[in-house]
């Protein structure tokens, strides 16, 4: 509600692990990408462990992509694949607010991984961008 209202004392929200949001990710997550649109307030968002899959995070990376308030985004062990990835990356690429981005406990391919180097080729705020890298027989962190 603080994050739709625009409220000025919201500046971080804290969802990590909520079993509520767990519940509900998908309408939730729906109701939180439309409230990103017109929020300027917001500078950091942890839904790490929201039970969140690649539909959400399509959503939400619909938000993100022209928001230039959020400076931080953990989505850190969620149940993101491939098309949830790739979405975020082609997201990015216009977005110049993201300082911080957590993807820990997700399976980052090749595939995944070009994305968000194309992605790295038009923005260059995002500059920290924590994950594990899986590249055949080897685990790079």
């Amino acid at each position: 509600k603080n994050v739709a209202e625009n409220n000025r004392r919201t500046q971080s929200l804290e969802l990590a692990g909520s079993t509520v949001f767990q519940a509900k990710s998908a309408a939730l997550t729906a109701s939180l990408a439309d409230a990103l649109l017109q929020n300027s307030r917001l500078t950091a968002l942890n839904l790490s462990s929201c039970n969140m899959g690649d539909a959400a995070v399509k959503l939400l990376a619909h938000s993100i992509r022209d928001n230039v308030t959020l400076f931080e985004l953990n989505l850190s062990h969620n149940k993101l694949g491939r098309p949830g990835l790739i979405a975020l990356a082609q997201a990015l690429a216009t977005n110049t607010g993201l300082i911080t981005l957590n993807l820990l406990g997700h399976r980052v391919n090749s595939e995944v991984c070009a994305e968000f180097v194309k992605m790295y080729g038009t923005n260059f705020t995002l500059c920290k961008l924590i994950w594990t890298l899986e590249v055949a027989g080897y685990t790079l962190k």
